[in-house]
């Protein structure tokens, strides 16, 4: 396909743009009142900019407190919360917290005057992380896991006596990307009295009790962790109240906003581009790329849409993934958002009132909205890219059937509307579209080479300095299944826990289908972080034995499953605590941020927020077990 200029004006090319979410560091129960500030007033007027840009801001706040960590320690009715291999959450705090910083290039910290929770200097060493150990201290067993999870360096020297809120910072600096921002913001406790704002004589009465109760070492520590950050030239901003601290966070943040979702960007290449064949024949409309399921079509796809829009920012693309969401297997609700857009591009933003107009109405007949969007097509050179054809299912007027034989496909797409589809030869659609002339097949390469493959595993693997042993790796690679990237993936992100991980991997390796290992890593989730909100979790076992009964599909792990699956529209992060109250999840049996925030660490890559912020499965494969799982309870 060779790609030729053309001046007739420039479409916006539409691609999905990632959310733009900092983790927000700060000592646990210092600065409430800007934490809050921050949460209420100042987020949700980034989040409104961001959604202008088509995507969202969210901040990764675990808002973790001191009390609610003795609660837990001590309270029976928070025992709940200890399910995870017998571990109180509170000493997993630091090992999910490193997980999100190293997830996200973006980092937003708040420091006050307390330095936070910390080993003193002369404690004795803690014990290498292979070592099994179970501290009195919270701060002891937290270093320990975080060390034992991919983070060895927390128990190297004097890192052992870092608070945790030092080591998140020193972790957000290890790991810094030149594409994100890190910012620090340092409360200023000056009282400028002559400047005509006299000082809260509560809020002095508060810093002189914290002060006078904070030791000489606690004091000495922060001002050295400031120093070394100033030191290294970071973004420092200085505040004296919530105000300040309010400006100050809206002007950084909204210029990273600014930077990375220009409005502008789409009109730099006023291109646009014809179609022509290199041999002068007849160039095909279609390209379908087939493959197995879990080859890799989802992620070659991904990358030609990344390097296609880069390279093309003139020309219209509109990508379609369907089956993260109800509504995108709908074929009705597809070729309506398609020729909503196509419309966008060609007449403005105005053509949307047609779209809103038939949303109140009576649905027209499907032959209609087909000739709609074959009248729509021909407006101008476009792209569209449907990954996953056999995820469409039946809509009014046509049946699951009809859908997958293509009866709502035209039987010619207009000259300058070229079609990319992904479907494996084992279905319907793939059947019904090699049977037209228009139709180019290509098969997704299979990855053979077994240090290629070897590398897609230890890309995945969830713990960072991770090692897998020799015959474990024989082992996976030898598998049949050990040739699609997708089961690499679920592997390496899947090991864990060093103590298991053999007799784990022997229970994954025994699945004979993608959709048969999802179901395992599903029921292992529940086991891990999930409890049932009538009934007080059972002690699990590291892994049952053949003869024990199969693992109950409920708790709030599972329910959060569903609701992400069941939703016509996708479902946001903030909705699912109270939606799980519903469900009877509330006082003792609550999901706390830190338990949400484990589940969303084990889940890795598989459960995360589209532009608009609604929580999505990113392979359809999940998204088909739970499906599956539904069907067979």
């Amino acid at each position: 396909m060779e790609l030729q200029e053309d001046n007739r004006g420039a479409y916006p090319t539409l691609i999905q743009i990632a959310p733009l979410q900092p983790y927000l560091c700060s000592v646990p129960d210092d600065l409430p009142q800007e934490k809050e500030y921050l949460r209420s007033h100042i987020f949700p007027q980034l989040d409104t900019l961001c959604q202008t840009r088509g995507t969202c801001f969210r901040a990764l706040d675990l808002q973790w407190s001191d009390g609610e960590m003795g609660a837990e320690e001590e309270g029976e009715g928070h025992d709940h919360h200890s399910v995870h291999n017998h571990r109180p959450v509170s000493s997993q705090r630091l090992k999910v917290s490193l997980d999100l910083i190293s997830c996200s290039p973006f980092f937003l910290c708040l420091l006050g005057h307390r330095y936070g929770q910390w080993r003193s200097e002369g404690s004795p060493p803690l014990p290498a992380s292979g070592a099994r150990y179970e501290g009195p201290s919270d701060v002891e067993r937290n270093l320990h896991l975080a060390s034992k999870s991919g983070y060895p360096w927390v128990l190297q020297g004097r890192n052992q006596t870092c608070s945790l809120t030092e080591l998140e910072i020193a972790q957000a600096v290890r790991v810094k990307d030149p594409r994100g921002a890190l910012f620090f913001y340092f409360r200023d406790y000056s009282f400028q009295e002559g400047e005509g704002e006299a000082p809260d004589e509560r809020q002095r009465a508060l810093l002189l009790k914290v002060w006078t109760s904070q030791t000489e070492y606690e004091r000495r520590r922060m001002r050295e962790l400031k120093t070394w950050i100033v030191d290294r030239c970071l973004p420092v901003r200085f505040f004296r109240n919530v105000e300040e601290l309010g400006d100050l966070v809206k002007r950084d943040w909204s210029c990273i906003i600014e930077q990375l979702y220009r409005l502008d960007a789409q009109s730099e290449h006023s291109g646009q581009f014809s179609f022509e064949g290199n041999s002068g024949e007849p160039e095909k409309s279609i390209l379908l790329l087939c493959g197995p399921r879990g080859c890799g079509k989802t992620s070659l796809v991904a990358w030609w849409l990344q390097v296609f829009c880069k390279k093309n920012l003139g020309l219209l693309v509109i990508p379609h993934f369907p089956g993260l969401s109800l509504s995108t297997t709908d074929v009705r609700t597809m070729l309506r958002q398609c020729i909503s857009l196509l419309r966008q591009a060609h007449y403005g933003l105005q053509a949307e009132w047609s779209e809103r107009v038939e949303e109140r109405v009576e649905p027209r007949p499907i032959c209609q909205v087909v000739q709609d969007f074959l009248v729509a097509s021909a407006l101008g050179p476009c792209v569209l890219v449907l990954d996953g054809l056999d995820q469409l299912t039946g809509t009014l007027g046509l049946s699951a059937q009809q859908v997958k034989e293509l009866q709502w496909l035209p039987d010619a797409l207009p000259t300058w509307c070229k079609l990319i589809v992904t479907a494996t030869s084992t279905d319907l659609p793939y059947k019904s579209l090699t049977c037209r002339k228009d139709v180019q097949v290509l098969n997704c390469p299979s990855l053979s080479d077994a240090v290629t493959r070897q590398n897609v595993l230890l890309r995945h693997l969830a713990l960072p300095c991770k090692e897998v042993p020799g015959p474990m790796l024989q082992s996976i690679m030898g598998k049949k299944l050990g040739l699609l990237p997708m089961f690499l993936a679920i592997l390496g992100n899947d090991l864990r826990e060093e103590e298991e991980e053999e007799e784990l991997m022997e229970e994954y390796l025994e699945v004979d289908s993608i959709p048969e290992l999802w179901a395992k890593v599903i029921k292992r989730w529940i086991n891990d972080y999930s409890w049932a909100s009538e009934t007080r979790p059972k002690r699990r076992k590291r892994v049952p034995p053949p003869t024990a009964p199969k693992t109950e599909l409920r708790g709030w792990v599972w329910d959060t499953l569903c609701l992400i699956h069941l939703s016509y529209s996708g479902l946001r992060a903030e909705e699912v605590p109270s939606l799980l109250e519903e469900f009877g999840y509330h006082g003792a049996w609550r999901v706390l941020p830190l338990n949400w925030a484990l589940f969303r660490s084990a889940a890795g890559p598989w459960v995360q927020e589209r532009p608009g912020g609604q929580l999505t499965f990113t392979h359809q494969s999940l998204s088909q077990a739970v499906e599956l799982l539904l069907w067979s309870e």
